[in-house]
């Protein structure tokens, strides 16, 4: 796994912690998440 991985895993862990207060965060995180996928096949 390179550097970009394991930071975007440490996000999402992040917003799953928080989005049990914050259900709009999940949201975001999967925006975020698919976005990053899309720029990383680019």
């Amino acid at each position: 796994m390179n550097f970009c991985a394991v930071y975007f895993l440490h996000l999402w862990a992040m917003g799953l912690g928080y989005a049990i207060k914050n259900p709009d965060l999940i949201i975001a995180g999967i925006s975020f998440f698919l976005k990053a996928l899309l720029l990383r096949t680019l």
